[in-house]
């Protein structure tokens, strides 16, 4: 059987790894610049959002709040709503919206809407035309009012 000249190949020996490639020092720097504007987004976002824990914490103020009945826990939740807006919304368009049309105004504002119709306009008479509030009716505007206040886009 004839000799055949791939068995004789003589490989070079193996290049020893090193982080001394210029490669590596880019790659260094391109994460270092990645991490840090990382972090820096993050405080910004942390700051901007600071009005939706303030206001949160005010919302949940509100519900533990054994000294008031159920209609001035939603007239104080409906003034929180309507301070957030009137703060980041156009003042002129906000400030006359009552009723229905607060409601959709703020159902607008998310990517999905969060109060029901069924239950801004059992409010919406609590609040305007003095109607008697149920406790699932408070309690389900609350639960809708923290969820516009942590998901609404500007």
């Amino acid at each position: 059987m004839p000799e055949s000249p791939l068995q004789n190949i003589i490989e070079p020996d193996s290049i020893p790894f090193s982080f001394d490639a210029p490669g590596w020092y880019v790659l260094a720097y391109v994460l270092l610049v990645m991490t840090i504007a990382l972090v820096i987004y993050q405080i910004i976002r942390y700051r901007k959002n600071k009005y939706r824990r303030d206001a949160y914490a005010w919302l949940s103020a509100i519900e533990n709040d054994n000294q008031l009945n159920l209609q001035e826990k939603v007239l104080k939740v409906n003034r929180l709503l309507k301070a957030i807006a009137l703060q980041l919304f156009n003042r002129h368009e906000v400030a006359s919206l009552e009723g229905d049309q607060w409601f959709e105004f703020l159902n607008q504002q998310l990517k999905k809407a969060c109060f029901e119709p069924t239950t801004y306009q059992s409010v919406a008479e609590g609040l305007y035309h003095s109607q008697k509030l149920s406790p699932g009716v408070t309690q389900a505007f609350i639960n809708q009012s923290k969820h516009w206040i942590n998901n609404h886009v500007i």
